[in-house]
Formats: C-alpha cells, sequence, structure tokens
C-alpha cells in the first residue's frame, strides 16, 4: 500500500470512528493531529457558511434599500401620450395622460406637476433633466388615477395649454413630477418622466 492511499484510508477511518469535527461556526474542519510518515493535512472548506450577526447587520440596509426599491418601481407611473416626439402648436390644448401600473401595494398621492421647458432659445444650454427644471407649470394638483377599462391601468387625463412666446419654439421638454408615499412607514418618493416635444408656432 502507497503512502497516498494509506492515508486516504486513515482519512476515512477518522470519519468513521468520529475523530473529524466540524467546526459549525465557520464550517472549516478541524485539522487532526498528524501521524508519523503522513503528509500534512489542510483544512477542507465547507460550501457554506451561517450568517454571522455581524453579517445580518451589513446586510440589513441593503436588503431594505433593494425592497423599497422594487416597491417604487412596482408603482412608478408613465406619459401614456402625447407620444415622444410630437409636434404642437403654440396654444393649443393638449392632453397629457399619466398612467399608473396596478400593484398590490398601495400608495397615497400626494401631488403632480406637469411643466413645459424651452430648449431652443438664444444661448441655451439645452433641456435641463426634469429633476433640476421644471419650466412653465402648466399643471400643478392631485393626480387620482382611475381604471377606466378592463383589462388596464389607471389612469388620469390632464387638459393643459402649450404657452406662446418666441421661446417656446422648436425644441421642448414635457416633464411629469410625481410625489407620493409608498409602504407601511410610509416612506415619500419622487418620480420624474419627461418627453420631447415639437413646438411650432
Amino acid at each position: 500500500m502507497t503512502a497516498s492511499s494509506s492515508y486516504s484510508v486513515c482519512r476515512l477511518w477518522d470519519f468513521i470512528t468520529g475523530k473529524v469535527r466540524r467546526d459549525q461556526e465557520t464550517g472549516v474542519n478541524a485539522t487532526l493531529p498528524r501521524r508519523s510518515g503522513m503528509p500534512p493535512r489542510r483544512p477542507e472548506t465547507s460550501s457554506y457558511r451561517l450568517l454571522s450577526t455581524y453579517d445580518m447587520k451589513f446586510f440589513a440596509p441593503i436588503v431594505s434599500a433593494l425592497a423599497f426599491l422594487g416597491a417604487a418601481s412596482a408603482q412608478s407611473t408613465y406619459i401614456g401620450y402625447p407620444a415622444d416626439g410630437t409636434t404642437v402648436k403654440q396654444g393649443e390644448q393638449i392632453v397629457v395622460q399619466v398612467v399608473r401600473p396596478n400593484s398590490i401595494q398601495g400608495s397615497i398621492e400626494v401631488g403632480m406637476v406637469i411643466g413645459l421647458q424651452a430648449c431652443e432659445y438664444p444661448g441655451s444650454p439645452g433641456c435641463y433633466p426634469p429633476n433640476q427644471a421644471v419650466g412653465n407649470v402648466l399643471y400643478n394638483g392631485r393626480y387620482d388615477p382611475v381604471l377606466h377599462e378592463m383589462p388596464g391601468r389607471p389612469y388620469e387625463n390632464f387638459t393643459v395649454t402649450i404657452p406662446t412666446g418666441d421661446y417656446f419654439v422648436g425644441k421642448t421638454q414635457l416633464s411629469v413630477d410625481r410625489f407620493h408615499l409608498i409602504g407601511a412607514g410610509p416612506a415619500a418618493a419622487l418620480e420624474f418622466h419627461n418627453i420631447t416635444l415639437n413646438v411650432v408656432a
């Protein structure tokens, strides 16, 4: 019998006689005393280990944040119409539809702002993100979406008027900013959505 096969037989005998003790906290086998003539034994790492109290404290905020983001994403609204890139006229009344997907978790609507931002006036730096600039406020008030069709999703239509003036010609940005509360806390959530409109005189 070779040294390696003798070593394997000794290891098997150790398991049978219960001499190998597994450390339940670390998942690593305890190292047994080495027999003479045997190669040194390396600890065998388990494929799993239990989460310690420190691990739980570390992961808890991450899990909570992911749960909040998931809940917020499930309740996120979007602009149903007009479609992105639609051409409208100055002084024209248009309908802005804001759709809220169905969700098991309820939300408390606080308010909504619809604005139109000019992006191509002389010296303009372009369109600012909707969380930095709203532009001309076209609507400021409640948001109460209602389920109109089955199957379908709750939505509310807002009739707004496109501003007039030299600034509001060409590329503009229509933004919808929504403030609502979600969860059992509840937690405050802000949403920003935008599309591009082409305004003609």
